[in-house]
């Protein structure tokens, strides 16, 4: 993307919300789901012009969609108050904190344009994993 992507994606993001808020919608569609609507696009383009990081892209969905009434805040910031949340939070840490350590993650880079890929050795003796490699051009090779 280009230089000022992230500030164009910024304003385009809040024209979308501007001008799915304030338009008459053809049906029966209630102000809150209206602006859920508008919220809801604003984002999808904050998050094709990654404008941030998700997650915060995602935390300003969520304290918008409480700051304008869409829905109350319990309602909106549920998921924080149940076991599950920290269940899936604890499991992204274990995980994140086990990945360097882990001989089958595959290592990707980038060498001239064209994408490599290689595995880490294997455990159980000097064999590596099948691996595939795709070129630039669609080309497939093991």
């Amino acid at each position: 993307m280009g230089k000022n992507s992230k500030q164009i994606g910024m304003v385009l993001g809040i024209l979308v919300f501007l001008i799915l808020k304030f338009i008459n919608l053809p049906g029966e569609i209630s102000p809150e789901g209206q602006t859920c609507l508008a919220l809801t696009l604003m984002v999808v383009v904050w998050w094709a012009f990654q404008i941030a990081q998700s997650g915060f892209t995602s935390g300003i969905y969520l304290a918008l969609l409480a700051i304008l009434g869409v829905a109350e805040p319990t309602v909106v910031f549920s998921a924080w108050t149940g076991t599950t949340m920290y269940l899936v939070i604890g499991a992204y840490l274990i995980a994140d904190a086990v990945y360097p350590a882990c001989p089958y993650r595959v290592q990707h880079f980038r060498y001239g344009g064209t994408l490599k890929i290689r595995t880490a050795p294997s455990v159980v003796g000097k064999l590596d994993y099948p691996c595939f490699v795709q070129y630039g051009d669609g080309r497939l090779s093991r």
